[in-house]
This record gives C-alpha cells, structure tokens and sequence, in this order.
C-alpha cells in the first residue's frame, strides 16, 4: 500500500511542468522578452511553451524575430546571424541596439502627445467623417522626428551613448510616439463625432 502511494505521488509530481521546467528567456529583436519552459526548432519557426502555461500549449513565432535564447542558468545561445553581404549589423551592434529598445520602452514618456493628438482628433471630428484622415495625417507628421534619448538621472546604463543603442531607441521611441498618437487621436475624433450626432439626432 504505502509502494502505491509513492508511486501515485511521483506520478502527481511529474505531471506538474513548471517544477520540471526550468525558467528560460527568449529575447526577441524588438526588445521584448518571453518566459518559456522550453522550445523546439522546426525550419524557419519555434515552436515553445510559454512558462505560465498549465496545459502545455504550444505557440510558434518565426526564428527571424528571435535575437537569442537563454537557459536557466543565463547562458546564451544567439541565434542572430548577420550577412555582412547585405550590411547586417553585428551580433553586438544589434544587442546594443535591443538594450536601446528595451530603455526606450521604459522611459520614454511624453504624456504632451496624447493630449495634443486627443485635441487634434477631437477638433477633426466635428469635420465629420471629412475629419477621418487627420488624425493619421497629425501621427505622420509628429513621426518625422526622432525623440532625443533621455534616461532618468538615477539610472545608470553603460551602454547608453552608443550609436547603436542610441537607434534603437529613437526608432523604438518614435514607433511608440506614433502608436500613441493614433490611439489618442482616433478617441478624440470618435468622441467629437459621436458628440455631433447625438446634435443632430436632438434637433
């Protein structure tokens, strides 16, 4: 009796995956990161699990997207490789260019967009549908220019100042800029439209 209960709970042990799986990370060429307990190369794509997971459901991603993959003890298996024919950038030219995304993705904060692509959206929408474009056209132009680097004064990054790390985060920085204007400036004009006819349907 007490041999079958062993074994019932060696068995309940082993059908538990995240204490069988250990924790890796999967980094990714825009700068996020995926906690996975393993993975799996099929051709061009990956197929993991993701770490969270309970029923070991599979997801895929294109190996392309992936800069490196890291076990639980941080070691690291790079599967980035640069054709120099093509002017790829090298290994560390791209990681400095990451770690750029990774800060823009933390710091950047210009809350001055939102409000101003709301107030741009808001005015385009008693132009009624007229008004539809302006806010994608308003996201376009304030995308022309790349955001200046800017990490707080308390955080130290001995990368940050490198042309690389630099690109990657004003590019990171301006995508942001534009994806926030465009929501922003999409809310204001569905709230000015949705103002006007509720006007006019009263009248």
């Amino acid at each position: 009796m007490i041999r079958l209960i062993k074994i019932g709970l060696l068995f309940l042990f082993l059908a538990q995956p995240n204490v069988l799986s250990a924790q890796q990370n999967m980094l990714l060429m825009d700068g996020k990161e995926i906690k996975i307990q393993r993975h799996f190369f099929e051709g061009t794509r990956i197929r993991y699990v993701p770490f969270e997971s309970k029923s070991l459901k599979s997801k895929y991603i294109n190996r392309y997207n992936v800069f490196s993959i890291s076990d639980s003890g941080g070691i690291e298996n790079v599967l980035y490789v640069p054709d120099s024919s093509y002017g790829d950038p090298s290994v560390e030219d791209l990681r400095l260019f990451i770690k750029g995304e990774q800060a823009a993705m933390l710091y950047y904060r210009k809350p001055a967009n939102k409000w101003s692509s709301l107030g741009v959206g808001a005015a385009s929408g008693f132009m009624s549908f007229y008004g539809t474009p302006v806010p994608f056209l308003y996201s376009t132009i304030i995308g022309r220019h790349n955001p200046s680097v800017e990490i707080p004064d308390h955080i130290f990054i001995p990368e940050a100042g490198s042309e690389a790390f630099n690109y990657g985060y004003e590019k990171k920085a301006r995508n942001i800029k534009i994806k926030q204007s465009l929501i922003w400036g999409y809310i204001g004009f569905g709230i000015s439209l949705s103002t006007l006819v509720a006007l006019s349907l009263s009248n």
